[in-house]
């Protein structure tokens, strides 16, 4: 229930705002992963890492869950 909330959380706060940073866009993806993660019964398996150098990088809301989220299901087999 708390990576749902979480996820939910971020998206919302991601859908007001036309930009984003890396650092935020990272959380999103990762908490996207964690509900998957759950789905499948911890078939998935993810690192993140990412350099803290690049964290306030400006980047278009929402643009890595996309991608992160089609990688999740091809791994999965989930939708």
């Amino acid at each position: 229930v708390l990576s749902l909330s979480r996820f939910l959380r971020r998206v919302m706060a991601g859908t007001r705002a036309t930009t984003s940073t890396l650092k935020d866009e990272v959380e999103i993806a990762a908490a996207y992963l964690d509900l998957q993660r759950l789905r499948s019964r911890d078939a998935l398996t993810v690192t993140i890492d990412v350099s803290a150098a690049l964290d306030r990088t400006p980047l278009p809301a929402m643009v890595l869950q996309p991608m992160v989220a089609e990688v999740a299901a091809s791994i999965v087999g989930t939708p």
